[in-house]
């Protein structure tokens, strides 16, 4: 049997990366020291405020969010996935979320970036947040 190669290994890390953050065991030890992001509800965050918002989506799902992997493709050190998020919040709000991550990888195969791509008002709206602009 071949050894895996570079996009397998790291599609398997994107993947757990995203089942991590939606039961709440983060495996942050797939992301480098110099680890960013970027997400469409709060645009770029350094590495270690990503990693808390990120761990709290296990919290404040009743039993972990859930993620159904639609499709993903991997080339070299870029990892894109499509899923389906889904769960009841702690305040009993059904959410339901597309979602796109993008994820680039070190040449030591560690996560370096990840772009998140989602509905911020279904978000909100789930969690009893505000949303300035719109109606409730």
């Amino acid at each position: 049997m071949a050894a895996p190669t570079e996009e397998q290994r790291n599609r398997a890390a994107a993947l757990e990366f995203i089942h991590g953050m939606g039961s709440g065991a983060l495996a942050t030890h797939l992301v480098a020291d110099e680890f960013s992001g970027w997400s469409g509800l709060s645009g770029d965050i350094a590495g270690p405020d990503f990693l808390v918002g990120a761990g709290m989506l296990g919290k404040i799902f009743v039993g972990g969010l859930k993620f159904t992997i639609l499709t993903t493709i991997a080339e070299g050190k870029q990892v894109s996935v499509r899923a389906v998020a889904n769960g009841r919040t702690i305040i009993g709000a059904d959410y339901e979320n597309s979602l796109h991550y993008f994820f680039r990888f070190t040449a030591e195969g560690k996560i370096a970036f990840i772009r998140e791509y989602f509905d911020p008002v279904r978000a909100a709206k789930a969690l009893g947040a505000p949303i300035l602009g719109l109606e409730s």
